[in-house]
Order: C-alpha cells, then sequence, then structure tokens
C-alpha cells in the first residue's frame, strides 16, 4: 500500500495486497477466487515469448465472463468511512465517484449522508469500450432526515441521468440531461429535462412533469427506493423517432419491491425550456431537442439551505439495459443482471418478450415468466427462447406439465421432466 501510495496518490490505495507472480501464477490464483469482487491492478511484465502481457489480459478476461464485461455498470460501495468536503473530491475508495456542488458527503456503514446542496457524481468509467451511459435504469434507496432552515422549493430525493454535467463548466451545453425527483414539499414525482448550464449567464430548464406520490410531502426518515429508467424508444411505429421514455418507480417500504409510479415520453419538440428561455444556438442540443446516445455520468442530488439539509442515500446502483422496443418491451426494462459466471437474475415484465442479441446473423430473443408461488426476488426465469438465423428458426418453450416420455424413459435427457 506504502509504494501504491508514493505512485499514484492516495485515491489509489484502499485494503491492498501487491502480488509479484509469473502470469501463470496470478491466473492460478484467478482461478481460485472466482467468486471474489476484489479488485486487482495487474502490471504485467512479458516474462516468456510464449505468454505475453496481451495474452495474460485475454485469459483474465475469460476466466471472468461477466454479463455486462465491458459496459459503465456501477454498484456503490459505502462501507469505509470517508469524507467528501470540497467540490471535485473523488472519493478515495470509488475513483469513478466524485463530489461536485456545496455541502459535504459523509460515507460508511452503507451510508452515504448528504449535508447542504452536493451532488455525487458517477463517472462511465475507464472502460474502453465504453461509449458511456445511455439507456440506464438508475437505483437508489433515499431518507429524507432534516429539511433544514426551511430548504428550497426543489428540495427532495433526485436521480439523474444521460448527462455530461460534469463538464458544463467547460462547456455549459454538456449540461443536458434528464432529472428524476421526489419533492419534500409536495410529495410529488417529477420529470425534467435540463438544457444548459452557465455559472455566468443562467441555466435553461424544461418545466416540470409531475404526478402526485405522496399525500401531505414526502415523509421524513422513511426509506424510498427510486429506479429511474432512462430508455430510447426505438421502433418509430410506438414513438416518433428520437424519443426517450422516462419512468420512475418506487420501493415505498424498503421491501425491494418496486411500483411504477410515473412515466413520461420525451419527443422531439414537444418538451420546451420554461420560464421563456432559449438554449443558446451553440449547442447540438436544442429547444425541445432530446437527450440522446451515451452519456459521461449518473448523479445523486440533494438540495438545501444549508447543511443542515440531511438526505442519506443507499443501495445506490447503475445498469445498462438492453430492451426489445418491437414487442412491448420498451419500458426500460433490463434484460439480464448478470451476477457472475454461469449465474443470472432475470427481471421483467412477466410473460414480456426481450431482445437478448440482436445482428445481421443472429436473433437471440428471450421470455421471461414470472412463478408467484416463488419467493419474492426468486420468482422471474426465463420460459421461451426464439434463436433466428439465416438458416432458420428455433423455438424453444416451457409448457405447464411434464411429458410422458421423458418421465418413463431413462435414456431422454430432459430439463424437469421434459417441462
Amino acid at each position: 500500500p506504502n509504494q501504491l501510495k508514493k505512485n499514484y496518490g492516495k485515491a489509489a490505495v484502499g485494503k491492498a495486497l501487491v502480488f509479484d507472480y509469473h502470469p501463470s501464477e496470478m491466473l492460478q490464483i484467478l482461478r481460485n477466487t472466482p467468486n471474489s469482487h476484489h479488485s486487482f491492478i495487474i502490471m504485467l511484465r512479458p516474462l516468456s515469448k510464449n505468454l505475453s502481457p496481451a495474452l495474460v489480459i485475454l485469459l483474465v478476461q475469460f476466466l471472468f465472463p461477466l454479463a455486462h464485461a465491458d459496459v459503465s455498470d456501477w454498484t456503490s460501495n459505502w462501507t469505509a468511512s470517508r469524507f467528501l468536503e470540497s467540490s471535485f473530491d473523488v472519493d478515495p475508495f470509488d475513483p469513478r465517484a466524485m463530489m461536485r456542488g456545496s455541502g459535504d458527503v459523509d460515507i460508511g456503514s452503507g451510508i452515504a449522508k448528504f449535508l447542504g446542496s452536493p451532488r455525487l457524481y458517477i463517472d462511465k468509467g475507464g472502460y474502453t469500450t465504453s461509449a458511456g451511459f445511455e439507456n440506464v435504469e438508475f437505483t437508489a434507496y433515499g431518507t429524507y432526515i432534516t429539511l433544514g432552515n426551511g430548504g428550497k422549493s426543489y428540495s427532495g430525493l433526485t436521480l439523474a441521468a444521460r448527462s455530461n454535467h460534469d463538464n458544463y463548466s467547460t462547456d455549459p451545453c454538456d449540461a443536458a440531461g434528464y432529472y428524476a425527483r421526489i419533492y419534500q414539499n409536495t410529495g410529488e414525482c417529477a420529470f425534467q429535462k435540463e438544457h444548459y448550464h452557465s455559472s455566468s449567464t443562467g441555466t435553461v430548464y424544461t418545466a416540470t412533469r409531475r404526478t402526485p406520490c405522496f399525500v401531505g410531502g414526502l415523509p421524513f426518515n422513511q426509506t424510498i427506493g427510486m429506479k429511474f429508467k432512462v430508455t430510447t424508444i426505438t421502433d418509430s411505429s410506438i414513438e416518433p423517432a428520437g424519443s426517450v421514455l422516462l419512468e420512475l418507480y418506487l420501493d415505498e417500504n424498503d421491501s425491494g419491491n418496486f411500483v411504477l409510479k410515473h412515466s413520461s415520453v420525451d419527443r422531439p419538440g414537444e418538451w420546451l425550456p420554461s420560464g421563456g428561455k432559449t438554449v443558446p444556438s451553440e449547442c447540438s442540443i436544442g429547444d425541445g431537442d432530446t437527450v440522446l446516445g451515451p452519456r459521461n455520468v449518473c448523479f445523486l442530488r440533494s438540495d438545501g439551505v444549508d447543511t443542515t439539509n440531511v438526505v442519506e442515500w443507499k443501495d445506490a446502483s447503475i445498469l445498462n439495459t438492453l430492451v426489445d422496443t418491437t414487442n412491448g418491451g420498451f419500458n426500460g426494462d433490463p434484460t439480464i443482471l448478470g451476477l457472475q459466471h454461469q449465474v443470472f437474475k432475470f427481471e421483467g415484465r412477466s410473460d414480456g418478450w426481450y431482445a437478448n442479441l440482436h445482428n445481421s446473423l443472429l436473433k437471440w430473443n428471450m421470455q421471461f415468466r414470472k412463478f408467484e408461488d416463488c419467493p419474492q426476488g426468486e420468482d422471474m426465469f426465463v420460459s421461451a427462447m426464439t434463436l433466428s438465423t439465416g438458416a432458420g428458426n428455433i423455438y424453444i418453450k416451457t409448457t405447464p406439465e411434464p411429458t410422458e416420455e421423458c418421465r418413463s424413459d431413462p435414456n431422454i435427457v430432459c430439463l424437469g421432466e421434459g417441462t
């Protein structure tokens, strides 16, 4: 750790073990820890002409076949204690997380406590093949502890997605993005689009699109799960080309059961700036334009008069989603949440079809089904599958009852007695 600190600075040091192994020894270590969630910094040396660094990298990738190996998925790691107190402070345990805004972020025991008006930006990460956050499912559990000195009109629990907001000080046009918020004072759920953010000339936002969620305001000291989904609708027969679907699901009792509370479609030319403002002509995303394509950051946000405004966040994650927009799957449900290796957790609409892989050579679709008698969180399974190639189509489907020949003939290999 001391050598890492000397070479790379404090941000690189959490709890580190430094190895100096021949690549073949390192591979054996990795094989013996297939479920490890530790991070490895591997400095490769070409010790053998037959085992180059490039080959070792490929072997390591082969040993860890993650479902989202080259995209910018993120999960909060807020166990260790640390404190972010200035804008541009980087989380020493998570180099993708940076504080912006004002106030403090106190992290520890699984909680990120926001005091005042901080923002915690989550960067897309240093993935060479990742373009950034585009179709995402942004989840976090927020608890409003105290409003403090009356708060602001827009105080609440806020998630922002599909934005280059980290670069607005250099280019105010890069602030374009989407917000989901639960207002503390009214209890309303809302979406809003930001177009422009300049420290000198001001900001350009759309009007909010609101719906009632909590009568009498957002309750204090009640943990609320927010799942904000942002999805580009690619099927022009459903919505105009370039439309973006926004969805907000809530878990109101910290049970893991999310319910859709608010949805809205941002169609090109419809959702215009409010207050008589216009987007400067130099911005590529102009008045009424939707925010399309991958972007750099998502972020959590709170807003208060001073640090007596306290919000606690936990269990935050960002998942890149893949959806089938041709058969009702455009609502942003994820196809697969990869855990590791051959173990997957499936989530989606019951009996909904989703595109798992789609290109000119192969189309692989899966249908999910929810089984009500199974434990919550373990009740969604793949019930059918189609594989389409230029040579033909294959359709595999489960049946309600076992197939008799599978039960009677021991030489037939069947799954679940042929169901």
